[in-house]
């Protein structure tokens, strides 16, 4: 109970900062804002919400055909002559629309939706036969100049991606409803934008509170009287079990309130079950060829272990410079750089494809690119089982660090 209350009392002071505390909440009202500035077309998505209630969530020509019957129903309510949807919509001017009335302009409105909709499913089959997974493994060979085992673990991956792939089409996997990635980009929206800044939010928070936490005695010079003793010098342990926890309310609170406020602006109700792998998910050039069958819901669950992760071992590494600096200004600089110098760090090893490869696997891509996890297609970060590999990478060296900044710091003098 005693190693749990002085936990607790170290985790108190991170709480009572008001630069901390401050930060969190100019964070979230940013998020806020940044749902809001993008809801102008939350009403379009109910459409398709309507459509996988009425014809389910997966799509083929039978339901594709059920939903162009319909559509030909509703324009004849409109206009009786009209022989197809897409005759209708080709020849309906801002003119004729106006001349219609707000409840037909309102069906009008819908069924454009609609035939979007459906004339981007009825396309997904070409576009996946148009798809060539060894030319675009090939491409990357050559955009980032790869050779020797660089080129052949590329290569590798890329043969297991074309399983992957032979599969996805097999299974029809995807053919599964979802919001129109051409038109709305929904997956770039929650994870490049959003979840990508609460990241980034996230991060700025972990490494001010473990520098602050580590630091504390130093700076407000009661290192000699909490520090004289054996058991003072242990202190640190529980600054680090403090520091770690602290990540953890952080990141529960962002994430939460953020993603609560999110959902309840844009309405995901029918397509937690999508796959992040649907053809209609397709937004640039290429669509999302996921490792594994994933669903939005499991997809947006490890999207967020994935972060947290990055935070706690960010946390770690913050701490045990702290701890060897024992400067929380210095310290917090320090970090800071090495974060950027992560992103930076990889574009400088052209000269050796090997080192070019292996420094993809940082903390920094890992914030940055929530949207391309597990998806084959993204370049050098594309390898399987990228994200894992480097948190255990990452893991030792943080646990090296902090283990080492820990033990010298038990043996230095004081002064």
């Amino acid at each position: 109970m005693k190693e749990l209350k002085i936990t607790f009392l170290e985790l108190q002071k991170i709480f009572r900062s008001p630069v901390i505390v401050l930060l969190l909440l100019v964070f979230v009202g940013f998020n806020t804002f940044t749902i809001f500035s993008n809801a102008y077309w939350k009403d379009e998505l109910k459409v398709l919400n309507q459509i996988v209630e009425t014809y389910g969530l997966f799509f083929n020509e039978e339901s594709l055909k059920e939903l162009e019957q319909d559509m030909v129903k509703k324009v004849t309510t409109i206009d009786p002559q009209a022989e197809s949807i897409e005759d209708f919509l080709n020849q309906l001017t801002y003119e004729k629309y106006d001349v219609y009335e707000a409840s037909d302009q309102k069906t009008i409105d819908e069924l454009s939706i609609l035939y979007m909709y459906h004339h981007q499913a009825s396309m997904l089959d070409e576009r996946y036969e148009g798809l060539d997974i060894k030319a675009l493994g090939e491409e990357d060979i050559e955009t980032y100049s790869l050779s020797g085992i660089a080129e052949e673990l590329t290569l590798h991956q890329y043969k297991k991606l074309e399983k992957r792939f032979e599969e996805i089409v097999d299974q029809e996997e995807y053919k599964t409803w979802f919001f129109s990635g051409k038109a709305y980009r929904m997956h770039s929206q929650l994870f490049r934008e959003l979840m990508s800044i609460i990241a980034i939010e996230g991060t700025i928070l972990v490494v001010l509170m473990s520098a602050f936490i580590a630091c504390y005695e130093r700076e407000n010079r009661a290192d000699l009287v909490t520090y004289s003793t054996k058991t003072g010098r242990r202190l640190m342990y529980k600054k680090w079990s403090a520091s770690l926890l602290g990540t953890l309310i952080v990141s529960s609170l962002l994430f939460i309130v953020t993603l609560a406020i999110y959902f309840t602006v844009f309405d995901y109700s029918q397509v937690w079950n999508s796959r992040v792998s649907s053809g209609l998910n397709w937004e640039y050039n290429l669509p999302y060829v996921t490792w594994y069958d994933l669903t939005i819901t499991q997809y947006l669950a490890l999207a967020i272990i994935i972060i947290t992760s990055v935070w706690l071992l960010i946390s770690a590494l913050s701490f045990g410079i702290s701890v060897f600096i024992q400067n929380s200004y210095l310290a917090t600089i320090f970090v800071y750089l090495l974060i950027v110098a992560m992103f930076v760090i990889p574009s400088l090893f052209t000269f050796s494809p090997l080192l070019l490869l292996l420094g993809h696997y940082n903390l920094t891509l890992l914030i940055l690119n929530p949207h391309m996890y597990f998806n084959g297609l993204s370049g050098l970060t594309g390898h399987q089982h990228h994200e894992f590999i480097t948190l255990i990478i990452w893991l030792v060296i943080s646990i090296m660090l902090v283990r080492i900044s820990l033990n010298r710091f038990t043996r230095k003098d004081l002064v």
